[in-house]
């Protein structure tokens, strides 16, 4: 918006008709016509002209619905006090199974001395055991998602194009393969894949083709399944370092 300074009276100036039109037009252009209106309707983004600097409400002083279609944070969101988990955040048993195992361990002292003790002891002993399953099956479920390392060489000379390891990796299980490479020159990184049941052998560029830096530590991530047989490359004759994981799907 522009600067509206010539429209200040100067002392002795004759304040004419025009004048009072033009204030009253820039009122209702501000009023009725920016980005929020007087009555609070929206007309145009809003957007800050500083970086992750200000607020929208305040702890005290909060919006009470807000209705959106898409939510964007670049850190975390709080719902009644607590972290909301986000996908690759861990989720520990200790958060979620106490509770519910002490709830249902009182509930089976309790059903001791009631009139239909046996029927509601037998029949919370079995919840008891179900959530012993569910906690078993939580675990794997984490333990899957934990990379795990394939394999691994430090500080290797390979010639350009040439294997990095002697012996192809086979990946264990279904999911992510996640490869970590430090080299001492700016080198392309390829994979080889042998897809499972397969024998033809396929070569291509992997981490988006981009130049992977002399001496910056890259990770890139690809999808794999069980019983492929991968292999690493380097564009050049260099030393690299490789780190290759699997990671599950839960």
């Amino acid at each position: 918006m522009p600067y509206l300074d010539y429209l200040k009276p100067k002392s002795g100036e004759v304040i004419r008709t025009s004048w009072g039109r033009e204030v009253v037009e820039w009122i209702e252009r501000i009023g009725f016509n920016g980005a929020i209106d007087y009555y609070g309707y929206v007309h145009k983004s809003l957007i800050p002209d500083t970086d992750l600097i200000f607020n929208l409400g305040d702890e005290g002083l909060r919006f009470l619905n807000a209705y959106v279609g898409y939510g964007y944070f670049t850190y975390d969101v709080f719902i009644q006090g607590k972290r909301a988990l986000k996908d690759g955040d861990p989720i520990y048993i200790a958060d979620l199974y106490p509770e519910a195992i002490d709830s249902i361990t009182q509930a089976i002292d309790n059903a001791k001395v009631t009139a239909y003790a046996s029927y509601e002891y037998d029949m919370l002993m079995n919840i008891h055991s179900k959530l012993l399953d569910i906690e078993a099956l939580i675990t794997q479920i984490i333990d899957m998602k934990k990379p795990s390392l394939l394999a691994k060489t430090i500080n290797q000379s390979v010639s350009a194009l040439s294997k990095v390891f002697t012996n192809d990796i086979i990946a264990q299980m279904d999911g992510k393969l996640k490869i970590g490479v430090l080299s001492d020159k700016d080198v392309y990184l390829y994979t080889t894949w042998i897809p499972a049941g397969e024998t033809t052998e396929l070569t291509m560029l992997i981490c988006n083709g981009e130049l992977i830096k002399a001496n910056v530590w890259k990770e890139c991530e690809r999808t794999i399944n069980k019983d492929d047989k991968i292999n690493i490359k380097v564009d050049k004759d260099a030393t690299v370092t490789v780190f290759i994981w699997n990671v599950g799907e839960a």
